[in-house]
């Protein structure tokens, strides 16, 4: 649950979270100096774009603070570090326990610091019921999923050929066409079918 109470203080302080204003509380007691979201940094992804930083420290590093590490920051950071790579950028994470996504974790190097890497596993069950062939495809799918990660950010031009596609009425009535059958369901585990529209002849 959010702390409203830590928000309401924060954005009092002029801070856009209780993250922002509790490390900047921290910075003062160690009377650290620091500028804080007035750096502006331009990086290019398919368009020309400015990045604030939330803290720049007298000596040049940049301390970026997070909540949540959506793909889309992990994306713009990875640019960011690729065009910029003079900048020493660190994060400081609201929960480190929480993950970037299932079944993925930072890559941290020999001197613990964040890579801008992720290394993506496909975890599988030892007794799952597929045959042979089913999990060989399966497989194969799981791994065009996790490899265009990596792929998506050496071609960012991709990204954005993707989101046109998903944004695409052709996509949404693909989409939304038909509903999926519920098969059974065992605890929180649920089966679905969805009808084939060629109606068996693909």
């Amino acid at each position: 649950m959010p702390n409203h109470a830590a928000f309401r203080a924060a954005r009092k302080y002029g801070y856009r979270s209780g993250l922002e204003h509790k490390l900047s509380l921290y910075l003062d007691e160690l009377k650290v100096k620091y500028d804080y979201e007035k750096l502006k940094i331009e990086w290019e992804d398919l368009a020309y774009r400015t990045y604030t930083p939330d803290f720049v420290l007298y000596n040049g590093i940049i301390i970026e603070t997070k909540g949540m590490f959506t793909a889309a920051d992990r994306r713009k950071h990875l640019a960011i570090k690729r065009q910029h790579t003079q900048l020493d950028i660190r994060f400081v994470f609201e929960n480190s326990r929480r993950k970037l996504r299932k079944g993925a974790k930072p890559v941290i190097d020999d001197d613990c610091a964040w890579t801008g890497e992720l290394e993506v596993n496909i975890i599988t069950d030892k007794e799952n019921p597929l045959d042979k062939g089913s999990y060989m495809s399966m497989m194969h799918l799981s791994e065009i999923v996790a490899c265009s990660v990596a792929y998506m950010e050496e071609n960012p031009e991709l990204i954005g050929k993707i989101e046109e596609f998903i944004e695409s009425p052709d996509y949404n009535e693909v989409a939304t066409k038909e509903e999926p059958d519920v098969e059974y369901t065992d605890g929180n585990v649920v089966k679905l079918h969805f009808k084939s529209r060629t109606k068996g002849n693909a």
